[in-house]
């Protein structure tokens, strides 16, 4: 376990290396959905996918498009090949039907998770310095002066 970063600090590499796996996951789920059916070839995306995606991703999660793009690709693919459906079908609803979170909102869980772990565990006096405005829509962290 780790993450592999450049020495500019990019985490594409370690995208690129989690991608390489990921492609394997795809070509099993691929050789896999002719001979099994929905329930097993979900049992095998979330022993697979799952386990591996969540690690680290709020500090990787939120790098450039252009690299986020190949590992949204494979889980659109991932998708499609549990559903047996054709790769150019709408992935929007496939990801309701089988309860699979997309990765961008996988994302956002876990960053807001780990906010909201943080303003737990941070002291009052520090929490002082912040006004917290919370609507149904977003929520905002504004600073106080």
């Amino acid at each position: 376990l780790g993450i592999v970063l450049d020495h500019h600090f990019n985490c594409k590499m370690h995208i690129d290396s989690f991608c390489k796996k990921l492609v394997t996951t795809c070509f099993m789920l691929f050789k896999c959905h002719q001979y099994f059916d929905v329930a097993t070839l979900g049992t095998i995306y979330f022993a697979i996918f799952p386990s591996q995606l969540p690690y680290c991703i709020v500090a990787w999660g939120h790098t450039y498009d252009s690299y986020m793009k190949p590992l949204i690709v494979l889980q659109k693919h991932a998708i499609h090949f549990i559903s047996n459906t054709n790769y150019t079908a709408s992935t929007k609803p496939l990801f309701q039907q089988y309860q699979i979170m997309p990765l961008q909102q996988l994302i956002n869980y876990k960053t807001t998770i780990m906010v909201q772990k943080s303003l737990k565990q941070s002291p009052s006096s520090l929490l002082a310095l912040y006004a917290f405005t919370i609507s149904k829509q977003e929520a905002v962290i504004a600073i106080t002066s």
